[in-house]
C-alpha cells in the first residue's frame, strides 16, 4: 500500500451522441478522437455521457471506442523490453430506460482498479450505473451522469436529489448535468424565455429553465442543491466557470454545465491549476467542450 498520494487524472467529454450519425446510421468517432487528441496524456477515469447506441449492432462501436482510447495516446516499452498502449481502458454503458443517449464510463484499470458495477435497477436507484473501483487503496464509488432535462424543474429537482445522495460514500461522478451553480462568476443568459426565442428553440425552456412570476429564468437552485448534499465542484474550487458548451453550436445555453465533482466523504483534493475548458474557437467539433482536471487521492490509512 502506498503512503503518497495518487494523482488522478480525469475528463469529460459530452460528444454529440457520441459520434453517432443518425442520417448514415454509423458512428464516427474521427470527431470524438479530435477532441480528445487535446489531452497530452490519457485520462485515469473517462465521463461520456452520450454514448448513444454503443451497446447496440452487437456492441461494435463499444469496441471501437475502446479501441480508441487505447491506441489514442501511442505506445511505450515496459521495463522487461515489450512494447504496449499507453492507455489500457474497461468500459461500461448505463442503462437509462426511456433515452438512448446514455452514459458511458472508461477507467485505466492500472490505476483505477474496478470492483463491482451495479447494474440499473428500479428498487436500487441510487447505486444504478455505479462503478465501485479500488483507487490507492480507497473504495471509490465512479458514476457518469447525464441529467435529462425533458422533465423540467420538478425533474431536474429528482436528479439533484438522488444524485446528491451519492455523497454518502466516497465518489467521484462527472458528465453533462445539464444545470449551472449558483455563482457570481457564472455566466447564463437572464431572460431564459427570451433566449430560447431568439434560438428559435421555445420547446427548451423547460430543459434548463424554470417558470417564475417574472417570466423563464435558468433554474441553478437543482445543482445548487446537489452540491449541498456534499459534494466538491471542480471549476468552483478552482474558480473558473468558463462555459462548457461550444457557442457555435445551435441552441447553445452559454453555461458551465458539464461538471466534475467529488463527495466531501472522499479523499480527493483538486491540484492547483488543473481544471482546463477545452476551449476551441471556430471548431463545430461538438455541442460541448472538453473538460479536464487532476486530482490528488490521498493514501488509504494502514
Amino acid at each position: 500500500m502506498t503512503s503518497l498520494p495518487m494523482r488522478l487524472r480525469v475528463a469529460t467529454l459530452n460528444h454529440k451522441r457520441g459520434g453517432y450519425d443518425r442520417d448514415s446510421g454509423i458512428h464516427d468517432f474521427g470527431a470524438v478522437r479530435d477532441s480528445l487528441s487535446t489531452l497530452e496524456q490519457p485520462p485515469h477515469v473517462l465521463f461520456m455521457p452520450e454514448c448513444t447506441y454503443y451497446t447496440k449492432f452487437r456492441c461494435r462501436p463499444f469496441f471501437e471506442f475502446l479501441e480508441l482510447l487505447q491506441d489514442l495516446w501511442g505506445m511505450t516499452t515496459t521495463p522487461d523490453g515489450q512494447r504496449t498502449t499507453v492507455g489500457r481502458y474497461q468500459g461500461w454503458i448505463s442503462t437509462v430506460p426511456g433515452s438512448i443517449n446514455v452514459p458511458g464510463l472508461f477507467v485505466e484499470t492500472r490505476f483505477v482498479r474496478p470492483r463491482e458495477w451495479y447494474e440499473h435497477d428500479e428498487e436500487r436507484k441510487l447505486l444504478a450505473n455505479t462503478l465501485l473501483a479500488d483507487i490507492n487503496g480507497h473504495e471509490i464509488r465512479l458514476k457518469c451522469e447525464h441529467w435529462n432535462g425533458s422533465d423540467g424543474a420538478t425533474g431536474f429537482d429528482q436528479q439533484a436529489s438522488r444524485s446528491g445522495q451519492l455523497a454518502q460514500y466516497r465518489s467521484l461522478t462527472g458528465g453533462d448535468f445539464n444545470a449551472a451553480p449558483t455563482h457570481p462568476d457564472a455566466t447564463y443568459p437572464e431572460d431564459w424565455g427570451a433566449h430560447c426565442d431568439a434560438q428559435g428553440t421555445p420547446w427548451k425552456r423547460s430543459q434548463k429553465g424554470i417558470r417564475t412570476s417574472e417570466g423563464w429564468k435558468v433554474h441553478t437552485t437543482a445543482y445548487d442543491a446537489f452540491l449541498e448534499h456534499g459534494w466538491r465542484d471542480a471549476a468552483i474550487e478552482a474558480g473558473d466557470l468558463t462555459p462548457t458548451v461550444n457557442p457555435a453550436a445551435e441552441g447553445t445555453s452559454g453555461m458551465c454545465i458539464d461538471h466534475i465533482a467529488w463527495s466531501t466523504r472522499a479523499p480527493i483534493t483538486l491540484v492547483p491549476g488543473s481544471y482546463r475548458v477545452h476551449v476551441r474557437p471556430g471548431t463545430h467539433l461538438s455541442d460541448h467542450w472538453l473538460v479536464s482536471c487532476e486530482l490528488d487521492i490521498a493514501p488509504a490509512v494502514p
